[in-house]
């Protein structure tokens, strides 16, 4: 931890606050925004009026004053002394919070008519308005394209939103990819088998994650206006009425709703992992807040990653005791066992002298000459064991 003071510049935090939302400009400097208003306030900055970002994503033209003239009692500029964490209260790095809070305050723009399309959506689009609702079932099996489900009605304005969420999140660094497929091999499968053959899927790298998502027209069940034929109908009829309707009395229709699913980040906490049309949003407003929720899902992914390593770190250390005290039993065990022979050795041998002492006291020398003899040289072998520098783990270790 290190504290830093920075100089705040009345007309370089004009130009600041005027050009990014102020959400954005406190996370920067690592503090609040009422903090920041404060600031302002004391250096006579005029701050953008409540709503101001929304009217100027929304296309309308908005007025910028200018720096209005300093009163004397306001200063030119302004200490803050912050304090610089390599991370912050919640893990993130400085530079992550300020990403995330950038990508949240910053609306983005979805444009009415698709033009200087984005790559993916350039190779993907032409596949798509064939496939329409199939895409799932046509085209990911067997060709790269972008994971995108829409009917006819709502694929232009799906196209679009894809468009300008690619464009945002590159513009974020991040890199999209839409994989390729590995084809399956013609006839029956089961289920792992088919596990095997991913289709082409649609998704995010951030650092080393990789994180799916999916933009798809959300369907309704509803009662088929045409009714059900009754059991006198011919069989044909009846089964081609069950073929088009699905379950008897209902039918799934596209809702006009379009919902964005970003899957693989439920195991990180995310907070959110799907974004739809609702009453008062469209999906077009929301997409700020799926850009800086993949940020956010990265940086937890990092910080995941780096306690996973650390918890790696600790076992293998664990790991490296438990083999070094293994070690160090043995090899204790092994030096007691060693010690335990060279003193029986040494006993022996001490004891075949004393022996052999008082047998010749008792019978004389020249009683049993060879035996005498044969006993000598066995104390002498035993005496020369217990002292010997051969032993694996004896005194030559």
């Amino acid at each position: 931890m290190s504290w830093e003071t920075i100089t705040l510049e009345r007309e370089a935090l004009f130009a600041e606050v005027w050009a990014e939302a102020a959400q954005g400009v406190a996370a920067r400097y690592g503090i609040s925004g009422p903090a920041l208003a404060k600031i302002c306030r004391k250096l006579g900055v005029p701050v953008p009026p409540r709503g101001y970002w929304a009217q100027k994503a929304a296309g309308q033209t908005v007025r910028q004053p200018a720096l209005p003239p300093r009163r004397p009692a306001e200063a030119t500029s302004y200490q803050l002394t912050v304090r610089r964490d390599d991370y912050g209260p919640d893990g993130f790095t400085l530079d992550a919070r300020v990403a995330i809070a950038k990508a949240r305050a910053t609306a983005i723009p979805v444009a009415d008519v698709l033009e200087s399309a984005h790559p993916l959506i350039k190779e993907s689009s032409a596949l798509l308005r064939k496939a329409l609702l199939k895409t799932r079932t046509e085209v990911l099996p067997s060709k790269r394209c972008l994971d995108i489900v829409a009917s006819r009605a709502q694929m232009p304005r799906a196209l679009r939103i894809a468009d300008a969420a690619l464009k945002a999140l590159e513009a974020n660094g991040l890199e999209v990819e839409a994989t390729e497929p590995k084809p399956a091999p013609p006839g029956y499968l089961s289920s792992y088998e088919r596990s095997r053959y991913p289709p082409s899927k649609t998704g995010i790298h951030v650092g080393d994650a990789f994180f799916e998502f999916t933009l798809e027209e959300e369907l309704d069940t509803v009662r088929p206006e045409e009714p059900k034929p009754s059991r006198d109908a011919p069989y044909e009829k009846r089964w081609d009425w069950v073929k088009r309707h699905g379950s008897p009395g209902y039918e799934r229709v596209p809702s006009g709703r379009l919902a964005l699913g970003l899957t693989g980040g439920g195991w990180l906490g995310a907070a959110r992992s799907s974004w739809r049309d609702g009453k008062r949003k469209r999906l077009e407003e929301q997409l700020n807040d799926f850009v800086a929720t993949v940020l956010e899902l990265g940086e937890r992914h990092r910080l995941w990653r780096l306690e996973r390593e650390a918890a790696e770190r600790r076992y293998a250390e664990a790991q490296r005791r438990a083999e070094e005290e293994e070690r160090l039993r043995t090899l204790e065990a092994a030096r007691v066992k060693d010690l335990d022979e060279r003193l029986r050795a040494w006993s022996d041998a001490a004891g075949i002298e004393m022996l052999v002492t008082e047998f010749e006291r008792v019978h004389g020398s020249a009683a049993a000459p060879g035996w005498v003899a044969w006993a000598r040289k066995r104390a002498e072998t035993l005496r020369a064991r217990a002292i010997e520098l051969t032993s694996s783990e004896g005194p030559a270790r």
